[in-house]
């Protein structure tokens, strides 16, 4: 007996680069971003990417509270999300 398993690299994968990233934006996806450290509190946002640069990104945060900047050096990982957050 066999088992065959298959698995897609591309509907969670991480955002790594400034490609990924724009394409995220640009697409309008929630991403959700892990902090190393707290940042007002939390380690986790969900939200959508309104612009980024080499050092901050800022979203629009899902829970309506406003827009935060994030330092991109705080940011542990960071994944598009596809479906109900």
């Amino acid at each position: 007996p066999y088992c065959l398993m298959v698995s897609s690299a591309g509907i969670d994968r991480e955002l790594r680069n400034d490609e990924q990233i724009g394409a995220a934006k640009d697409g309008g996806y929630t991403v959700n971003f892990k902090l190393f450290s707290l940042l007002e509190g939390r380690k986790e946002y969900y939200g959508t990417i309104k612009s980024f640069d080499n050092d901050i990104i800022t979203i629009e945060r899902n829970d309506e509270t406003g827009d935060i900047s994030l330092p991109r050096k705080l940011i542990s990982k960071m994944t598009a999300c596809f479906g109900i957050v």
